[in-house]
C-alpha cells in the first residue's frame, strides 16, 4: 500500500517529522534520524493510495479493527470512517 502507519494512533502518516513532534514529542535529532530512515521507502501521496476493499481481509499491521460507520445510502459506496462528523459530511457532500 506504500503507507507509513503509526501503530499507537492507528493512522497513516503523511509527514513523519511533524507527527513525531506533535503527537509523540520526539526531540529534533531523533526525528531527523527516523525521517532519514523512512526515506528508504517509497511512500504514496494520500490521494494515490489504493484503498483495501471495505470490510475486506484485515491488515495485520494495523492492529485490531475499530468500530466504524459504514455508508449504506447506495450499495456500491463502501465509505467507512470511525468519525461520525466525517460520515455526516460524506453523506451531505457525496449523496
Amino acid at each position: 500500500y506504500q503507507v507509513l502507519i503509526c501503530k499507537e494512533h492507528a493512522t497513516g502518516i503523511q509527514n513523519v517529522d511533524v507527527h513525531l513532534r506533535d503527537q509523540h514529542g520526539v526531540a529534533s535529532e531523533e526525528r531527523k534520524s527516523i525521517v532519514e530512515h523512512c526515506r528508504q521507502w517509497q511512500i504514496a501521496a494520500p490521494q494515490d493510495v489504493e484503498l483495501p476493499a471495505p470490510l475486506g481481509p484485515l491488515i495485520e499491521q494495523l492492529g485490531e479493527p475499530l468500530d466504524v460507520y459504514q455508508c449504506r445510502i447506495t450499495s456500491d459506496c463502501g465509505f467507512c470512517t470511525a468519525n461520525k462528523i466525517r460520515m455526516q459530511k460524506h453523506c451531505n457532500n457525496v449523496h
